[in-house]
């Protein structure tokens, strides 16, 4: 009805350095626990809404339905469910990432843009693990990659898994400059799980995947857990 087109347009429109931004809608979305995120995992539409925010002279009014807050929820939940994953394929993942992190309203753009990077680089790197081909990933796209993961039909792997450095290093520099190496002093990793130095890719690592368990859908196990999470619009 009309409220709902009312209320799309506003969450379409954010007040940035003395204007008014409007934001293109996106070409396609997928729902994670009723938040809405873009397929093309183009998340700028936060940053607009950061800069707005950062600049007011006072606190906004709470507007639970705006970009900011749904892009951050739908990442949360997505960090969320990468944690599930990882948890039960015995996974280590290559960077330590507090899904809390998005939720933050003091953040910097560069800071939000590596969390981004983070979660993307850990997506892949799962990916990898259970043996998706490198051709069927897109290394921007949070939720595409991770919907390719839960809907795999191949061999379960359980395990550490330690990837090729020719392959790492292509995914981590298809992220581009946003992906920062964790500090492993900073506050950020208080939350983080038991990830040891050991469990990071290296240069001298041959790819060795973990033996195989019987074949099966990772939505029948593991993913079975946290399929309630998503559906793609």
């Amino acid at each position: 009805g009309r409220e709902l087109r009312e209320l799309e347009e506003a969450q379409q429109t954010v007040y940035v350095r003395g204007r008014w931004v409007h934001l293109a809608p996106t070409e396609g979305c997928y729902t994670l626990v009723g938040v809405r995120l873009p397929t093309s995992g183009d998340y700028s539409q936060y940053c607009h809404w950061l800069a707005e925010q950062q600049e007011r002279a006072w606190p906004a009014p709470e507007e639970p339905c705006n970009v900011g807050y749904t892009l951050s929820a739908g990442l949360m939940y997505a960090a969320q469910m990468v944690a599930v994953l990882a948890f039960y394929l015995d996974v280590p993942l290559p960077h330590s990432l507090c899904y809390s992190q998005f939720g933050a309203r003091d953040e910097s753009e560069d800071d939000f843009r590596n969390w981004v990077a983070r979660l993307n680089s850990n997506i892949l790197h799962l990916c990898a693990s259970q043996g998706l081909e490198p051709p069927l990933l897109r290394p921007r796209t949070t939720l595409r990659n991770l919907s390719l993961l839960v809907q795999h039909q191949g061999n379960i792997r359980l395990g550490p898994f330690e990837m090729s450095s020719d392959l790492w290093a292509s995914l981590e520099e298809s992220l581009g400059p946003e992906l920062q190496p964790s500090d492993p002093d900073s506050d950020d990793n208080d939350d983080w799980e038991d990830v040891t130095e050991d469990s990071s890719p290296r240069a001298e690592l041959q790819w060795r995947p973990s033996s195989p368990q019987p074949s099966s859908s990772l939505l029948s196990s593991a993913a079975a857990l946290v399929t309630n999470f998503w559906r793609p619009k």
